[in-house]
């Protein structure tokens, strides 16, 4: 009869630590601690609550602020990517007005050399003008100072190369009795020439004044 009792005892203890297990299980499954939602499923359906499986509530929050995240993220590449096109836009933008400017500045210098060379040009013609017009002083001078028949010998032996030179020396003499207030010779000069000679610059003469180059 002891035995029996004993035994008895030991079934009840182990029935015990058993249904205790089976708590301390359930209660770690809910508080997450471990998951035995298959192993407790029956017993959830039998007391009318829904098993929990892989995709608990908590699961599905976090899936969720997931999605949002990922929504959010998506948002901020698109407007980066947007922000990115143009920005590119702008350098490309930029990079053809440097190239406009660049343009602009390569035909401004172009213009200022030329003007320099035009200036240069313009500067020397205007030294070699005023070169060629106190040469024709000084000869203007030395010829007034000679016997009028030696100067005119001068001249016409100048006119047979270049009879526009005397004609700017003739001119000149006028401008030089005019400029002091004294005679011309240039009328003298002309009447002791030979006629043909004198006749052709008396034309060059009435002509309007040409350049001295």
């Amino acid at each position: 009869m002891g035995a029996k009792k004993s035994l008895l005892k030991s079934l009840l203890l182990i029935i015990l630590i058993i249904i205790l297990s089976l708590f301390g299980i359930l209660w770690f499954d809910i508080l997450n601690v471990i998951n035995a939602k298959s192993f407790f499923a029956p017993l959830y359906k039998l007391i009318g609550l829904a098993p929990q499986t892989s995709r608990t509530v908590t699961d599905l929050d976090d899936i969720e602020i997931f999605d949002k995240d990922e929504d959010i993220l998506k948002k901020r590449m698109q407007s980066i990517s947007i922000q990115k096109e143009e920005l590119d836009k702008r350098a490309q933008s930029i990079s053809e007005q440097e190239e406009a400017n660049l343009l602009v500045a390569q035909e401004l210098e172009d213009e200022r050399l030329a003007f320099e060379e035009e200036k240069k040009t313009f500067n020397n013609r205007v030294k070699k003008y005023d070169d060629k017009y106190i040469r024709i002083e000084q000869l203007v001078s030395q010829l007034n100072s000679m016997a009028p028949k030696n100067a005119v010998a001068i001249l016409v032996d100048m006119c047979k190369t270049d009879k526009q030179y005397v004609v700017d020396i003739l001119r000149t003499a006028d401008e030089i009795a005019q400029r002091d207030g004294t005679a011309s010779n240039t009328s003298y000069w002309l009447s002791l020439m030979p006629v043909d000679v004198s006749g052709e610059l008396g034309k060059l003469l009435v002509v309007k004044p040409v350049s001295l180059d």
